[in-house]
């Protein structure tokens, strides 16, 4: 099933408030001779939902490679 505008949800009343539980990990590119590079592909972090009642493990690309300057969360400091 494909969605032209996504699909819309009341955030709130389905997650609740969410807290950061951990980096779960981090992929990295491939260089040309198949060693991982330093150039983070995706992190997978884990967070805790008290609406769900259990975690949600999210994966978020980067964003450098938009030119936008990656904002490091509060909580991962």
């Amino acid at each position: 099933m494909r969605l032209a505008n996504g699909i819309v949800i009341d955030k709130q009343a389905t997650f609740g408030r969410l807290r950061f539980s951990a980096l779960r990990r981090e992929v990295f590119e491939q260089n040309e001779d198949g060693t991982p590079s330093d150039v983070v592909k995706e992190r997978t972090y884990d967070l805790k939902s008290k609406t769900q009642r259990r975690m949600i493990r999210v994966s978020i690309p980067p964003v450098r490679r938009c030119g936008i300057m990656p904002i490091t969360p509060r909580w991962i400091l």
